[in-house]
């Protein structure tokens, strides 16, 4: 993130791991002295299939992204029917059922980014804003050089004020008071 700015980049890699089943493999384990005996068997070890998604995302501090894309389907067939009268050819079919189901799944990932400052804490609108558009400070003898010819564009603009009241006065036929009979 540069200095000063709400773009926030973001490289993402979301992984989805999912157990997808099981498979039965065999093992064999022979001892390491020479009279040991020799184990075997079969043991089920978990399928695992995984997905994943790799991006690069510039967006601005606070807004939210939907990362997509994560999609699986299952296409499954099953055949139920009666035992043995539904193996029959020709009238097993009146005995058994078919069926096919299609099941899809999309997995959506929805990323919050913030700007935080080193505690930890976000950074709200008010001091985004501030740090936005921070101004240099300038050295006290520059102050003092500013403030002193602020003031004096003040005194001139209320010399230049009471200067365009004064003709007025004088045009109508002397001092306000005086019109009125005072």
């Amino acid at each position: 993130m540069a200095r000063n700015s709400n773009v926030i980049t973001l490289a993402l890699n979301p992984k989805v791991r999912e157990l997808t089943g099981f498979f039965e493999t065999e093992f064999n384990y022979a001892g390491s002295s020479a009279g040991s005996n020799v184990l075997s068997g079969r043991v089920q070890k978990p399928n695992i299939s995984e997905r994943n998604l790799t991006t690069v995302l510039h967006i601005q501090n606070g807004q939210t992204v939907a990362l997509g894309g994560l999609t699986t389907e299952q296409d499954q067939k099953r055949q139920e029917g009666l035992p043995y009268v539904s193996e029959i050819p020709l009238l097993g079919g009146l005995f058994q059922r078919r069926s096919r189901t299609n099941e899809r799944r999309n997995l959506v990932i929805i990323v919050a980014a913030h700007i935080v400052d080193p505690s930890g804490a976000k950074l709200s609108d008010e001091i985004q804003k501030l740090r936005d558009t921070a101004r240099v400070v300038m050295p006290a003898e520059a102050r003092d050089a500013l403030a002193g010819t602020n003031a004096t564009k003040a005194e001139q603009a209320a010399a230049a004020q009471s200067a365009e009241t004064a003709p007025a006065a004088d045009s109508a036929g002397g001092t306000p008071w005086k019109r009125n009979g005072r």
